[in-house]
């Protein structure tokens, strides 16, 4: 009897080990993808901020005057705007790194080393709907104004591209460790402007898909379940001797104080991790 109680004791032991262990790895594991979170989150205030500025240029270049240049004062370098009439580019201020600047439905630029093989210019794709678009080595957050005659395209670089990898705008004011990708990349956090999702922002040091993975937490409260039953067990056999009524009442105390609260509190981390 007394051999029994040991061992019930030790796989109760056993278990609640594993189960904190568990609890413990994946806080650590998780704690990457919360600043990821928090990062995505502040990034997605500052292009908010970003975007409306950008607009206002698109509005400032509707309404000046047709037959002049366009002049918005101080662009940020990092800001492109183009100005369309008739579809025929009249002026701009930076550039767009494209070879073909004609937003002609259809047209395409061909290549001088191979005529066969046309381009069709990604300028001509750009909608008044914010999108996140490559405009050769780099990426950008682009949207067009038109009125009557007139079409003004800007763009809010983002990212360059370099081989694989991508090199955030520093104006972005994006810690080290994190890089852009498009929303159809596997794993990273959505950034949301105007409540859309335009972008992924992934981090360096960890690999996809981990955030909604809750293994180990699923691990943490089977172990934390075992534990409590072995723990059942080991008082029941207790029981079946010389035990004495308060001793019975403290085991029980000691169950609710500790196993009943880690259980409940493990419960309320799946949740909202599931969410």
């Amino acid at each position: 009897m007394r051999n029994r109680r040991l061992i019930y004791n030790a796989l109760s032991v056993a278990f609640l080990v594993v189960s904190v262990v568990a609890l413990i790895v994946y806080s650590f594991a998780n704690h990457g993808y919360r600043q990821i979170d928090r990062e995505a989150k502040m990034l997605s205030n500052r292009l908010e901020h970003r975007v409306h500025s950008m607009d206002n240029y698109i509005a400032k270049a509707l309404s000046e005057p047709s037959d002049e240049w366009l002049i918005l004062g101080e662009l940020p370098s990092d800001m492109v705007v183009y100005r369309y009439y008739s579809d025929t580019l009249q002026s701009w201020v930076n550039e767009f790194p494209v070879f073909n600047d004609n937003i002609v439905s259809g047209t395409y630029f061909p290549f001088i080393t191979n005529p066969g093989r046309s381009f069709v210019s990604p300028l001509s794709a750009i909608t008044d709907s914010l999108s996140f678009v490559n405009l050769g080595q780099s990426w950008y957050l682009a949207k067009s104004g038109t009125s009557y005659n007139c079409k003004v395209i800007a763009g809010l670089e983002i990212a360059d591209i370099y081989g694989r990898t991508t090199r955030a705008n520093p104006e972005l004011k994006i810690n080290g460790g994190y890089s852009i990708c498009p929303l159809s990349d596997d794993g990273g956090v959505a950034v949301y402007v105007g409540g859309r999702p335009v972008f992924k922002l992934m981090s360096d040091n960890m690999t996809p898909g981990g955030v909604g993975n809750s293994s180990l937490l699923w691990l943490a409260l089977v172990s934390l379940i075992f534990s409590s039953f072995f723990f059942f067990l080991r008082k029941n056999t207790a029981n079946q001797g010389f035990c004495k009524e308060s001793k019975k009442k403290n085991e029980e105390i000691c169950f609710l104080r500790f196993y009943y609260p880690l259980l409940l509190f493990y419960c309320m981390v799946l949740y909202t991790q599931e969410k």
